[in-house]
């Protein structure tokens, strides 16, 4: 059989483009200013004949479905992530000692819907996203916030965040904690911790972000008393997230347990196992699960 360069378009070359390298479409479905059913209609239209000429079983109704939803779906994303970074661009122009400005990201908000902080940040994205995301459970919103936030979401997110400190985070999840209650307060980082372990437990990997809370206060050594009293909230808040909490509940829960005029730590979440002994407990039984050496200097 010889090579037809032009069988990927049915030999279409002049009005039809090949982005994906994969099929040939129609090039009025690239535009950005064409509707969502118009695309859909024309790719699909032009994808029919091509399965169609290679004897290939292609429903239309099908592809035209299944590309409604991936679009509507990819708009919602790039609305969602326009939302958060005018927050950021609003935190940068309101605290620019504790939000570092970056371009792309202005405040075109009005003043009313300034965040206060981080943490009323992390309040009005879940309510925006809420709104946004009608149809899908606070398991699936955390999730979709996460991969804006971190970069990435699953029940392996703490990982790759806490342990291996990947560095594709947005801004707002590293830079300035302004709006954190005094028990969680340090300059920076507090969103990423939170919504690291959060996502994760979210997402049914509590006892992955178990091991990696006893990895990083008990074996690295680096964890402050903030960091783990974050931890205990985000354990607590996620496992209700995969419970079915309400995307509104959880925004009212992070306002009233982190915000800086909310209840703060030992109100409603039993005091927190940062301590010497619990480590030293923790440490000989995660021995004992993983058979992994312990930490140079720890005698059990």
């Amino acid at each position: 059989m010889s090579l037809n360069r032009y069988g990927y378009v049915a030999g279409n070359v002049v009005n039809a483009v090949d982005p994906s390298g994969m099929i040939g479409e129609h090039p009025g479905a690239w535009d950005s200013c064409a509707q969502i059913d118009e695309q859909c209609e024309l790719n699909c239209s032009y994808q029919a004949q091509i399965h169609a000429q290679w004897g290939i079983p292609f429903s239309y109704n099908f592809c035209v479905e299944r590309c409604r939803e991936s679009s509507a779906l990819e708009k919602r994303r790039r609305l969602l992530r326009s939302y958060i970074d005018n927050l950021y661009g609003c935190l940068s122009t309101q605290f620019p000692g504790n939000y570092t400005a970056v371009l792309g990201m202005e405040c075109n908000l009005s003043e009313s819907e300034y965040p206060s902080g981080s943490v009323d940040a992390m309040v009005k994205i879940l309510e925006y996203g809420a709104r946004l995301y009608p149809r899908i459970s606070s398991k699936e919103l955390v999730g979709e916030i996460s991969r804006i936030l971190l970069g990435t979401s699953g029940c392996f997110t703490v990982l790759n965040q806490v342990l291996f400190s990947a560095t594709d985070d947005h801004p707002l999840a590293r830079e300035g904690g302004v709006g954190f209650h005094s028990d969680y307060y340090e300059s920076a980082g507090q969103v990423h911790h939170f919504w690291a372990y959060l996502d994760t437990v979210a997402q049914g990997g509590s006892l992955v972000a178990t091991q990696a809370d006893i990895f990083h206060e008990c074996v690295q050594g680096g964890g402050r008393v903030e960091d783990a009293r974050l931890s205990t909230v985000a354990f607590s808040l996620g496992e209700a997230v995969s419970n079915g909490l309400d995307p509104f509940e959880l925004a009212q829960k992070i306002q009233s347990s982190l915000g800086e005029n909310g209840t703060g730590f030992g109100r409603f979440f039993a005091e927190h196992y940062y301590t010497d002994e619990w480590c030293r407990r923790k440490l000989i039984e995660w021995n004992q699960e993983t058979e992994l050496p312990y930490p140079p200097g720890f005698r059990p």
